[in-house]
């Protein structure tokens, strides 16, 4: 090499350059393609991550869903048991009076519960004295589980539930029964209930989102009683095997489990929520569980697209990265003249190496502390629909939404605070104006942020759906109970505070049954559907219309200023609820309103007192003739259940005696729940209430039967349809309940005693024998 006309050693030359050896090259490439590989693994696990997450949190909370409506449907048959145990007499013998009385309730009650094949009342030697099924009197099943299981250790409140069993006639059923104990503690006999096992079907069915997704139910021994999706029978199964998941899970103790793996069941790999049903009231002997279960291959073919995908890239980059720098090395060291060549090369692999930032789907991004976008990767515009310089102009932070800033802002701080990377979900406007929910990754380096981000807008949606289905009535999406007790107290709260009045209006459709009975039950939702969306245009945006089940609705106004603004709102509902309804190709149809009013303070301090004004005073218009509003002044004030007039009188003393018994135990029973009192005394008051029930049917059903009243059959049907929402209401037993369970036993007791009780004491009037049925 010459220079200033002296020559240099080559070596010299290379010398005097500033720059990295060759294996200094060869780290910088290894701790790049390090990097590279750790970010592709890590969006790879991350999105493995959040769908398995996801997947674990759906099933998981399914099964616990099932596990509370099994549950339920079991508190209901116990309480059915214990009701029939209840009815019978010390003497368990076939002519027995109060097992004569119980056979006749078996057969009521097995043709209201959907759910139970089979009722019956064995003796203490196993043999049938009392069924729904005539065929079955008289046999001897002291060899089944569901005999000798209370049989051979007899505790009165132990709910006895047996292992799935097949008939000779091929059906599959699980029995629970409860023992009937003598004073010194021997078996007098036992009453049980066959399940059918289609309501557990329709259960688990309900709780699968996808064909993918099955459901399953076993006994506590491990023995399979139900599948879904049928086609694979696995009835009798005995799952209690060593190794299996549902050993794990019952050696586990826990009540609820997950796991992972191939299910032995169907032989397929899964995942698997197992959730053991045993609520500590009903006593039971042993448990059921409940498993709802995913195949790993129905949610995996995406990620596995997405890893496979990634690594492809990462291989191309690190491949071509690596014979670049391998061939700029050795034209490097081939001739120093192509030394400048070289580091071009050099140059061209950072920049290839740099390209992940631009081909990743991610969301990546730098910014400066104060909004200021340095970088942005082109995913921004294929997913966001901005243009990289669309945001040179404006601060970053700009198209957050404005209510998560705060979210945002303290992350920021923490950031600067701790230094450790920080996450969080927040909504950010894409191109068209609309917010997507982004789940974004915060790190830091002196005043420089990088940011990453996923867009998981359907998660949040998914997450809102649920939120929604817990707080609003399904069919016409308006607030339900629980969100419309919430807002009250919110409103009253507010209304003290600023010596406001606010008014509470409750609304009973009336003509909704006929419509519902003649049209089907499809006019009937569009009926609801209709009159839900007339009342919430009829209100300002920060009052409240709520469904609270059937066809009552109950409106909250926020701060009125006098009784005269409520009635107002009335007047509108009136008109509004009375126009016409389109039904579509069926034509259309009518309903009115019956509404009852309440103004707080005027008419209570409480919140039980405001809706149990408005509850009153709406069943006055009810009395007056319907379709009009009755303000809680002119209501039946300071009753706690059910106001009985001279409207309610049918004309026949037996009737009428049983009919104010029957108002009288509605009324003890609705002050017990608004005053809190134990739950066996509320309990003791129900019972009571069933009991004059039925001892009341029975009296009508003996007059009709004596005087051959026409309508018998159609009134005895009503009979066993009241006695069916008699037992519907045993949930609703809490102080919360108490408020609209009122309302419930009015309508429940009232409604009949005009529309069918009514037509029963003309006839017997007519025939002038107002006495009570004889036998």
């Amino acid at each position: 090499m010459m220079r200033n006309g002296l020559a240099l050693p080559a070596d010299m030359g290379r010398a005097g350059r500033s720059g990295p050896s060759l294996r200094q090259e060869w780290l910088i490439f290894a701790a790049a393609a390090v990097v590279l590989g750790v970010m592709f693994a890590y969006m790879v696990y991350f999105r493995h991550s959040v769908i398995t997450d996801r997947e674990k949190d759906r099933l998981v909370h399914a099964a616990s869903v099932a596990g509370i409506m099994i549950g339920d449907q079991l508190d209901k048959i116990r309480l059915t048991l214990d009701s029939i145990r209840a009815s019978l007499g010390p003497n368990l013998t076939p002519d027995d009076a109060s097992v004569l009385f119980v056979k006749d309730r078996l057969d009521i009650l097995g043709s209201a519960m959907t759910s139970v094949r089979t009722l019956a009342v064995l003796d203490a030697q196993g043999n049938v004295i009392a069924s729904n099924q005539a065929l079955l009197m008289g046999q001897s099943f002291a060899h089944r589980e569901y005999f000798r299981l209370p049989a051979a250790n007899p505790l009165p409140d132990t709910l006895y539930v047996s292992p799935p069993f097949e008939t000779t006639s091929g059906v599959w059923l699980i029995a629970v029964s409860k023992a009937i104990v003598r004073a010194d503690g021997a078996l007098e006999g036992v009453v049980m209930a066959s399940l059918d096992p289609r309501d557990f079907r329709l259960t688990l069915d309900a709780v699968r989102n996808s064909p993918k997704t099955w459901a399953a139910l076993a006994h506590g021994g491990g023995t399979m009683f139900v599948w879904e999706p049928a086609g694979r029978d696995l009835r009798g199964m005995n799952l209690a095997q060593p190794g299996t998941f549902f050993e794990q899970h019952l050696n586990g103790g826990r009540p609820a489990s997950f796991y992972q793996g191939t299910v032995r069941a169907n032989g397929e790999r899964s995942m698997i929520a197992l959730k053991t049903v045993q609520p500590k009231g009903l006593h039971m002997n042993t448990s059921l569980v409940i498993g709802v279960g995913s195949s790993l291959e129905s949610f995996y073919t995406d990620w596995t697209a997405y890893a496979v995908g990634h690594l492809a890239v990462y291989v191309l980059v690190i491949s071509f990265g690596g014979v670049a720098l391998h061939l700029m090395q050795r034209a490097r060291r081939a001739s120093s003249l192509e030394a400048e060549w070289a580091e071009a090369q050099l140059l061209e692999l950072n920049a290839e190496l740099a390209t992940f930032f631009e081909i990743t789907p991610n969301l990546l991004g730098i910014v400066d502390m104060g909004g200021g976008c340095r970088k942005l990767n082109p995913a921004w515009e294929r997913e966001m629909g901005y243009a990289v310089d669309e945001f040179r102009e404006t601060s970053f932070f700009d198209f957050f939404h404005p209510d998560d800033m705060d979210g945002l802002n303290a992350a920021i701080e923490e950031l600067r605070r701790v230094g450790k990377a920080q996450s969080l979900v927040a909504r950010f406007r894409n191109r068209d104006g609309q917010y997507r929910h982004l789940e974004w990754s915060l790190a830091a380096r002196h005043e420089t942020l990088f940011v990453a981000a996923l867009d998981v807008t359907d998660r949040v949606a998914e997450e809102t759906k649920l939120q929604m289905m817990a707080y609003h009535d399904r069919l016409t999406g308006l607030p339900n109970r629980v969100l419309f007790f919430d807002r009250l107290r919110q409103v009253l709260a507010v209304a003290r505070r600023g010596g406001k009045k606010a008014a509470v209006m409750f609304i009973d459709l009336d003509g909704f049954k006929d419509v519902n009975d003649t049209r089907g039950h499809d006019a009937g939702d569009k009926v609801l559907q209709s009159v839900a969306d007339r009342l919430v245009r009829l209100v300002r945006k920060a009052d409240t219309v709520a469904r609270l089940g059937g066809d009552e609705f109950v409106v909250l106004l926020h701060e009125v200023g006098s009784a005269d603004d409520a009635a107002n709102v009335a007047r509108k509902v009136l008109e509004s609820v009375g126009a016409e309804i389109p039904l579509g190709h069926t034509g259309a149809a009518r309903v009115g309103a019956s509404i009852g009013i309440s103004i707080w303070p005027d008419n209570g301090a409480s919140v039980d007192d405001v809706l149990m004004a408005a509850d009153m005073a709406m069943y006055q218009s009810k009395q007056k003739g319907k379709n009009r509003f009755t303000m809680a002044l002119e209501g039946c004030l300071g009753h706690d259940g059910v106001c009985f007039g001279d409207a309610y009188q049918v004309g026949i003393d037996v009737i009428d005696a049983q009919h104010l018994e029957l108002a009288d135990t509605v009324s003890k029973l609705c002050k017990a729940l608004r005053e809190g009192q134990e739950r066996p005394a509320v309990l003791g008051l129900f019972e009571e209430l069933r009991s004059c029930t039925e001892r009341h049917f029975a009296t009508e059903h003996g007059l009709m039967v004596r005087h051959g009243f026409p309508g018998r059959a159609d009134h005895d049907e009503r009979h066993r349809s009241l006695l069916r929402e008699l037992r519907d209401m045993g949930p609703d037993l809490s102080k919360e309940g108490a408020l609209f369970l009122t309302d419930k036993l009015r309508h429940w007791l009232l409604e009949h005693i005009l529309e069918q009780d009514k037509a029963l004491g003309a006839y017997l009037k007519g025939l002038g024998d107002t006495g009570p049925a004889s036998g």
